[in-house]
């Protein structure tokens, strides 16, 4: 995948993932978990009912984002 993914944090762990719309605002979404490096297909009522994207956080909580490296640190990291 060559196209950048944006942060977003997970409801459940507070971990953040990085995602993708895959094409327009009706499509699925791939999410990739920051730890694992597994991608999970979701559609965009199931990821808006398990991730916050960054730009959505409460400012109480956008340092959790911050602290995340960028999409193509993480995958520089993980050797992609």
């Amino acid at each position: 995948m060559s196209e950048a993914c944006q942060k977003a944090v997970s409801l459940r762990t507070s971990r953040v993932a990085y995602y993708r719309q895959c094409g327009n605002a009706r499509s699925d979404y791939e999410v990739f978990d920051s730890e694992t490096g597994e991608m999970t297909r979701l559609s965009p009522r199931q990821f808006e009912a398990m991730y916050v994207p960054d730009w959505k956080l409460p400012p109480h909580m956008r340092h959790i984002a911050s602290a995340a490296p960028s999409w193509w640190d993480w995958k520089a990291r993980r050797g992609a």
